[in-house]
């Protein structure tokens, strides 16, 4: 299995967690990165719902690791107008 496949697992299993996970604590992905990333992961930047997360590293993408890109899960209470103000 090549690095990027590998990553690409890591990616996936993170969001079929956060899908299952109980009281929609986690309701997004987030991708982030230092500013180093090629225009395919340049275009991924940013919240996705789990429904439609992006596949991560994009195949087009030099970088087996996904140009220094990582991401993360975004959280119910970080949601602008969740109904908590």
């Amino acid at each position: 299995m090549s690095r990027r496949d590998t990553i690409a697992e890591h990616y996936r299993e993170d969001i079929d967690q956060w899908k299952g996970e109980s009281g929609e604590v986690v309701v997004g992905v987030r991708i982030n990165s230092r500013g180093e990333s090629c225009s395919y992961c340049q275009a991924l930047l940013g919240e996705h719902s789990l429904e439609h997360a992006p596949e991560f590293p994009p195949r087009e993408c030099e970088d087996e690791y996904g140009c220094s890109s990582w991401w993360e899960p975004v959280l119910s209470d970080e949601v602008v107008g969740s109904g908590d103000d």
